[in-house]
């Protein structure tokens, strides 16, 4: 039986935050995207746990962005919100089930 493909976590945000989160995603053998606004280009991100970087205009409204991503990479688009702590996020990808 052929290994699971590593989980896509697309990170989406219009402020500077978020690096544990990235790292841990990128620990957990997760594939990282991170889409962010143009001003953010240079930002302080963990660039060696991002796999792709994206930039787009600060007016882009989510649910444009969220039509793009799935029309553009076929899989579902799970919101996972503020509450998403890098500890919750572990215990969530033990549970693969969960984002299916």
């Amino acid at each position: 039986m052929s290994e699971p493909r590593p989980i896509t976590i697309l990170c989406i945000t219009s402020y500077e935050k978020g690096q544990e989160f990235l790292r841990t995603c990128k620990n957990l053998g997760c594939r990282v995207l991170l889409l962010t606004v143009e001003k953010l280009r240079d930002g302080n991100w963990p660039r060696e746990s991002v796999d792709e970087f994206f930039f787009m205009p600060e007016e882009l409204p989510l649910q444009a962005i969220r039509l793009a991503w799935t029309l553009w990479v076929g899989l579902p688009f799970h919101r996972c919100e503020k509450s998403c702590t890098p500890r919750k996020l572990s215990i969530r990808l033990e549970n693969r089930s969960n984002f299916s």
